[in-house]
């Protein structure tokens, strides 16, 4: 599914409520946010949170939603062991990399700070053409007390986002 997002405010949001975020909490499949032309991908940003990030970005990425000469970067904010979240993103990189039928290339980064402002400030400075991460579509009270990576990120980051769901059965 692909949605344009307005940018509204952060009153406006509370107010009217977000298309875009309403349709990425359903999780019911690949949902790219794009909030100004795009006219090619060649710099995607895949921020992981864990393995289960990693295997959906992986099944994502065999269906070849971008051309063979795409750089990924992939990226991680350790939670506590820094050496696992190294782990995480050089075994990503690599795995994204060793599949030849794509004709992607990756790099491994690690960032700190709280998530979702990290990945919009290692954004910043990157300029990918695309954000693209993995979202469980939390709801209720869950999403209220928390608050989401993915939100955050698809109402911080002024370029393209595309989300796909980390839940199986989606």
């Amino acid at each position: 599914m692909v949605l344009g997002a307005r940018g509204l405010s952060s009153l406006e949001k509370l107010v009217f409520g977000s298309i875009s975020q309403g349709v990425l909490s359903e999780g019911c499949c690949p949902t790219l946010v794009v909030k100004k032309p795009i006219t090619e991908v060649k710099r995607v940003l895949l921020p992981l949170k864990g393995p289960e990030d990693a295997a959906a970005a992986y099944a994502f990425l065999e269906k070849k939603p971008f051309g063979p000469s795409t750089q990924i970067t992939v990226v991680t904010i350790p939670t506590s062991a820094r050496d696992a979240a190294q782990k995480l993103v050089d075994d990503a990189a690599s795995r994204i990399s060793s599949i030849s039928s794509l004709g992607y290339s990756a790099s491994a980064s690690i960032v700190t700070g709280i998530p979702g402002g990290a990945i919009v400030q290692f954004a910043s400075e990157m300029q990918p053409d695309i954000i693209l991460m993995g979202s469980h579509g939390g709801r209720g009270l869950h999403r209220l007390a928390l608050g989401s990576v993915s939100e955050m990120v698809l109402h911080n980051f002024q370029g393209a986002v595309a989300i796909f769901p980390l839940d199986p059965s989606a």
